[in-house]
């Protein structure tokens, strides 16, 4: 562990600026040594919670968490290795290309339940193709930038100006789509909220609003702490934050199926509640290729909870 440490401290100088040495080297390890717990929880949680493997919603958890698994094993590979030459290129392809599938599967496990709340098809694919350009804009050139920063030999120069250039942009854009991902999904919890109070059904479904609404707002705050780090030039504090906060936030999503599931199989006052709404067409979401646990199938929650009912007061009558 000594041996560890000491490399991490002058070892990821990969940024003009960089401050990591010292304390920062055991921030380093207890992030991504946390970040790998989580990976390990989260294997049992998904196979263990999904009672059909399938849907895009279950695929974008997996991704995600592979590439929490394979980023924080790259980045702590990195710099564990004396000789350099046999090891960057393989561990900075590892580290890579689990940065991309954890970032990316992030994303489109917010998409995929955003129709929960969103019901216009319009602007779902509106947002997915934001998704996709972005993450086309942002996850080609970063792996490329730091390839040449690697065989640059991570010293100061051109490879390493450039790539603390474009890691700002890169963590600012991503920040900015998932802050725009939560904040619509606040937007429109807030809607539902109060179309369900103004029908002075029970305070139940209000309150899982309320909770729905923290959740994406502590989601927010992790991002927050992501992008600060990020501009405080403190990288290998930053990165191992990133790997330990994506597992957080895959772990906060089980949160919002618990208490969806609870709705549905809790209180038999909720097939009078649903009357009041009329539940989407359930060729919409296939079209849509959502997949997620709470496909509208006859305005049953049934893709996954047993003995689902109605949730279907969740989408208002067109």
């Amino acid at each position: 562990m000594s041996m560890l440490i000491r490399r991490l401290e002058g070892d990821f100088d990969v940024i003009e600026g960089a401050t990591d040495c010292g304390a920062h080297a055991y921030i380093i390890v207890v992030f991504l040594s946390l970040a790998l717990y989580n990976v390990i929880e989260l294997v049992f949680i998904i196979w263990g919670y999904f009672k059909r493997y399938s849907g895009l919603y279950f695929w974008s958890f997996n991704v995600s968490t592979c590439g929490i698994l394979f980023f924080a094993l790259g980045f702590l590979l990195t710099s564990t290795k004396e000789d350099k030459t046999a090891r960057d290129y393989a561990f900075v392809a590892m580290s890579s290309t689990g940065w991309v599938a954890m970032v990316l599967g992030q994303s489109m496990v917010l998409w995929s339940r955003l129709h929960l709340v969103l019901p216009s098809r319009k602007k779902l694919r509106i947002i997915l193709w934001a998704i996709i350009v972005n993450s086309l804009c942002m996850c080609i050139p970063t792996p490329v930038l730091v390839y040449g920063n690697t065989a640059n030999g991570h010293k100061k120069g051109l490879w390493s100006g450039v790539y603390s250039i474009y890691e700002n942009i890169q963590v600012s854009f991503f920040f900015a789509q998932e802050f725009g991902l939560s904040m619509i999904y606040i937007f429109e919890t807030v809607k539902l909220a109060r179309l369900h109070s103004e029908l002075r059904l029970s305070a139940r479904p209000r309150r899982l609003m309320k909770h729905l609404i923290l959740v994406q707002t502590g989601i927010i705050l992790l991002d927050g702490g992501t992008l600060g780090l990020e501009y405080s030039r403190n990288y290998g504090v930053q990165s191992a934050y990133k790997a330990f906060v994506y597992g957080i936030k895959l772990k906060m999503e089980f949160t919002i199926l618990d208490h969806l599931k609870e709705m549905t199989t809790g209180r038999k006052d909720l097939n009078s509640e649903a009357s009041a709404f009329t539940p989407r067409n359930s060729r919409e979401d296939q079209s849509m290729g959502t997949g997620t646990p709470t496909e509208f199938r006859g305005g049953l929650y049934s893709s996954h909870c047993p003995k689902g009912r109605g949730l279907s007061f969740l989408i208002p009558r067109p």
